[in-house]
Protein backbone atom coordinates (compact mmCIF):
# COMPACT_ATOMS: atom_id res chain seq x y z
CA UNK A 1 0.00 0.00 0.00
CA UNK A 2 1.35 3.43 -0.91
CA UNK A 3 1.93 5.93 1.89
CA UNK A 4 1.11 9.61 1.50
CA UNK A 5 4.10 10.66 3.60
CA UNK A 6 7.71 9.52 3.46
CA UNK A 7 8.95 7.27 6.27
CA UNK A 8 10.25 9.25 9.23
CA UNK A 9 13.37 7.06 9.28
CA UNK A 10 14.62 5.46 6.04
CA UNK A 11 14.52 1.69 5.68
CA UNK A 12 17.98 0.24 6.22
CA UNK A 13 18.88 2.58 9.08
CA UNK A 14 19.16 -0.39 11.43
CA UNK A 15 19.55 -3.45 9.22
CA UNK A 16 22.36 -2.05 7.07
CA UNK A 17 24.75 -2.14 10.04
CA UNK A 18 25.51 -4.77 12.69
CA UNK A 19 23.63 -4.29 15.93
CA UNK A 20 25.94 -2.15 18.09
CA UNK A 21 27.19 -2.46 21.62
CA UNK A 22 26.19 0.53 23.74
CA UNK A 23 28.31 1.74 26.65
CA UNK A 24 25.79 2.38 29.43
CA UNK A 25 28.29 3.69 31.98
CA UNK A 26 31.57 2.68 33.65
CA UNK A 27 30.05 -0.60 34.89
CA UNK A 28 27.47 -1.70 32.31
CA UNK A 29 27.18 -2.25 28.59
CA UNK A 30 24.23 -3.23 26.42
CA UNK A 31 25.18 -5.69 23.70
CA UNK A 32 23.36 -8.10 21.39
CA UNK A 33 22.31 -11.36 23.04
CA UNK A 34 24.32 -14.46 22.13
CA UNK A 35 23.84 -18.16 22.80
CA UNK A 36 26.20 -17.99 25.77
CA UNK A 37 23.36 -16.12 27.55
CA UNK A 38 21.00 -19.12 27.38
CA UNK A 39 21.28 -20.22 31.03
CA UNK A 40 20.72 -16.71 32.38
CA UNK A 41 17.74 -16.17 30.04
CA UNK A 42 16.16 -19.37 31.39
CA UNK A 43 16.93 -18.17 34.93
CA UNK A 44 15.33 -14.80 34.19
CA UNK A 45 12.07 -16.31 32.98
CA UNK A 46 11.96 -18.65 35.96
CA UNK A 47 11.59 -15.52 38.09
CA UNK A 48 7.89 -15.08 38.94
CA UNK A 49 7.96 -11.29 38.43
CA UNK A 50 9.58 -11.41 34.99
CA UNK A 51 7.31 -14.24 33.90
CA UNK A 52 4.23 -12.44 35.19
CA UNK A 53 4.84 -8.94 33.81
CA UNK A 54 6.11 -10.17 30.43
CA UNK A 55 3.55 -12.98 30.04
CA UNK A 56 6.17 -15.28 28.54
CA UNK A 57 7.68 -18.65 29.38
CA UNK A 58 11.21 -19.68 28.45
CA UNK A 59 11.83 -23.02 30.14
CA UNK A 60 14.36 -24.89 28.01
CA UNK A 61 17.62 -24.32 26.18
CA UNK A 62 15.72 -24.61 22.91
CA UNK A 63 13.20 -21.96 24.04
CA UNK A 64 16.02 -19.59 25.00
CA UNK A 65 17.95 -20.15 21.76
CA UNK A 66 14.80 -19.49 19.72
CA UNK A 67 14.13 -16.29 21.70
CA UNK A 68 17.71 -15.06 21.18
CA UNK A 69 17.64 -15.95 17.49
CA UNK A 70 14.29 -14.24 17.05
CA UNK A 71 15.79 -11.05 18.48
CA UNK A 72 18.55 -11.12 15.86
CA UNK A 73 16.00 -11.68 13.10
CA UNK A 74 13.88 -8.78 14.35
CA UNK A 75 16.95 -6.49 14.15
CA UNK A 76 17.32 -7.42 10.48
CA UNK A 77 13.62 -6.69 9.98
CA UNK A 78 14.11 -3.36 11.78
CA UNK A 79 11.33 -4.14 14.22
CA UNK A 80 13.29 -4.68 17.44
CA UNK A 81 16.62 -3.74 18.98
CA UNK A 82 17.03 -6.29 21.79
CA UNK A 83 20.04 -5.82 24.09
CA UNK A 84 21.57 -7.85 26.91
CA UNK A 85 22.58 -5.67 29.85
CA UNK A 86 25.89 -7.06 31.11
CA UNK A 87 28.54 -6.12 33.64
CA UNK A 88 32.32 -5.84 33.11
CA UNK A 89 32.60 -9.65 33.35
CA UNK A 90 29.99 -10.04 30.58
CA UNK A 91 27.50 -11.49 33.06
CA UNK A 92 23.91 -11.04 31.96
CA UNK A 93 22.01 -8.80 34.39
CA UNK A 94 18.93 -7.94 32.35
CA UNK A 95 17.39 -6.99 29.05
CA UNK A 96 16.48 -3.67 27.47
CA UNK A 97 14.94 -3.29 24.05
CA UNK A 98 13.14 -1.08 21.61
CA UNK A 99 10.23 -2.31 19.49
CA UNK A 100 10.52 0.05 16.55
CA UNK A 101 8.26 1.59 13.92
CA UNK A 102 10.76 3.35 11.67
CA UNK A 103 8.10 4.55 9.24
CA UNK A 104 6.45 6.47 12.07
CA UNK A 105 9.71 7.33 13.83
CA UNK A 106 8.52 5.79 17.11
CA UNK A 107 9.33 2.90 19.43
CA UNK A 108 8.32 1.22 22.65
CA UNK A 109 10.97 0.48 25.28
CA UNK A 110 10.87 -2.63 27.46
CA UNK A 111 13.19 -4.10 30.09
CA UNK A 112 13.65 -6.70 32.79
CA UNK A 113 16.36 -7.31 35.40
CA UNK A 114 17.35 -10.59 36.99
CA UNK A 115 16.65 -10.81 40.74
CA UNK A 116 20.32 -10.84 41.76
CA UNK A 117 20.92 -7.54 39.92
CA UNK A 118 17.96 -5.58 41.28
CA UNK A 119 18.25 -2.50 43.47
CA UNK A 120 21.36 -1.43 41.53
CA UNK A 121 19.43 0.84 39.11
CA UNK A 122 20.29 -1.46 36.20
CA UNK A 123 17.02 -0.87 34.31
CA UNK A 124 17.19 2.88 34.88
CA UNK A 125 20.80 3.15 33.70
CA UNK A 126 20.35 0.94 30.64
CA UNK A 127 16.96 2.47 29.82
CA UNK A 128 18.44 5.95 29.85
CA UNK A 129 21.32 4.88 27.57
CA UNK A 130 19.01 3.08 25.13
CA UNK A 131 16.64 6.04 25.02
CA UNK A 132 19.54 8.33 24.14
CA UNK A 133 20.74 5.86 21.47
CA UNK A 134 17.23 5.55 20.01
CA UNK A 135 16.86 9.30 19.66
CA UNK A 136 20.41 10.20 18.61
CA UNK A 137 21.51 7.21 16.52
CA UNK A 138 18.26 5.80 15.12
CA UNK A 139 16.44 9.13 14.90
CA UNK A 140 13.31 8.21 16.85
CA UNK A 141 11.04 11.14 17.65
CA UNK A 142 8.99 9.41 20.33
CA UNK A 143 9.59 6.42 22.58
CA UNK A 144 6.79 5.09 24.78
CA UNK A 145 6.85 2.87 27.81
CA UNK A 146 3.76 0.86 28.77
CA UNK A 147 3.29 -1.06 32.02
CA UNK A 148 0.54 -2.37 34.24
CA UNK A 149 -0.61 0.18 36.79
CA UNK A 150 0.18 -2.50 39.39
CA UNK A 151 3.85 -2.60 38.35
CA UNK A 152 5.18 0.11 40.65
CA UNK A 153 8.83 -0.75 39.97
CA UNK A 154 8.43 -0.19 36.22
CA UNK A 155 6.61 3.08 36.85
CA UNK A 156 9.51 4.26 39.04
CA UNK A 157 12.02 3.39 36.31
CA UNK A 158 9.96 5.25 33.70
CA UNK A 159 9.86 8.39 35.79
CA UNK A 160 13.55 8.17 36.71
CA UNK A 161 14.63 8.20 33.05
CA UNK A 162 12.38 11.08 32.09
CA UNK A 163 9.37 9.31 30.58
CA UNK A 164 6.35 11.47 31.34
CA UNK A 165 3.08 9.83 32.29
CA UNK A 166 0.61 10.68 29.53
CA UNK A 167 -2.39 8.46 30.14
CA UNK A 168 -3.97 5.48 31.81
CA UNK A 169 -5.67 3.01 29.48
CA UNK A 170 -8.23 0.68 31.00
CA UNK A 171 -8.31 -3.10 30.68
CA UNK A 172 -5.57 -3.26 28.05
CA UNK A 173 -2.99 -5.79 29.22
CA UNK A 174 -3.94 -9.44 29.66
CA UNK A 175 -1.75 -11.22 32.20
CA UNK A 176 -2.17 -14.54 33.98
CA UNK A 177 -4.21 -12.89 36.76
CA UNK A 178 -6.59 -11.10 34.39
CA UNK A 179 -6.82 -7.74 32.65
CA UNK A 180 -4.76 -4.77 33.83
CA UNK A 181 -4.99 -1.04 33.33
CA UNK A 182 -1.84 0.37 31.72
CA UNK A 183 0.17 3.54 32.21
CA UNK A 184 1.50 5.13 29.02
CA UNK A 185 4.72 7.11 29.51
CA UNK A 186 6.54 8.88 26.68
CA UNK A 187 9.94 10.40 25.98
CA UNK A 188 10.23 12.85 23.08
CA UNK A 189 13.41 13.61 21.17
CA UNK A 190 14.86 16.55 23.14
CA UNK A 191 16.25 18.29 20.05
CA UNK A 192 12.93 18.23 18.22
CA UNK A 193 10.60 18.81 21.14
CA UNK A 194 12.44 20.94 23.71
CA UNK A 195 10.77 21.28 27.07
Amino acid sequence: MLRTVDPAIPAGTMSSVPQPTIVVDDELIARPFHFGDVDRVIEAFADPDIRHWHARRIDTVTDARVWIGYGHMMWLREQTANFAIVDADDRLLGRVGLHTDLAGGTAEIAYWVLPDARRCRVAMRAGRALTRWGHDQVGLSRIVLEHSTHNAASCAVARSIGYELEATLHSVQLLDDGRHDVHIHAHLHPGRYPR
